[in-house]
């Protein structure tokens, strides 16, 4: 899950109590110590790279979908999606973790 996602939940007008508890400071970023990976530079240079490859043939990759392939593109990685289209689009090596291995 992007950071961004779980702040921006945590931001909700109606969500009472869970941004005031820092339960996502306290409980959630913890488990992912050492594991968050910035949109740096070089993600930043990958995500400018990866849409005008997607642009120039035609295949749409959406804004969320492109910023975690470009982290993905930009730390040589792989990327566990169940939709992996938009990744593969991408040219990055996916993983589906809700198929089986053959």
């Amino acid at each position: 899950m992007p950071t961004y996602e779980g702040l921006s939940g945590c931001l909700q007008p109606q969500t009472s109590g869970a941004c005031a508890d820092n339960r996502l400071d306290q409980d959630v970023l913890p488990l992912f110590a050492g594991r968050i990976l910035p949109f740096d530079l070089d993600a930043s240079r990958a995500y400018a790279d990866l849409m005008v490859k997607a642009r120039a043939s035609g295949k749409a990759i959406g804004n969320a979908d492109a910023y975690i392939a470009a982290t993905a593109a930009a730390n040589g990685l792989t990327v566990a999606t169940r939709d992996t289209g938009p990744f593969a689009a991408a040219g990055l090596n996916t993983i589906n973790p809700w198929e089986t291995a053959s």
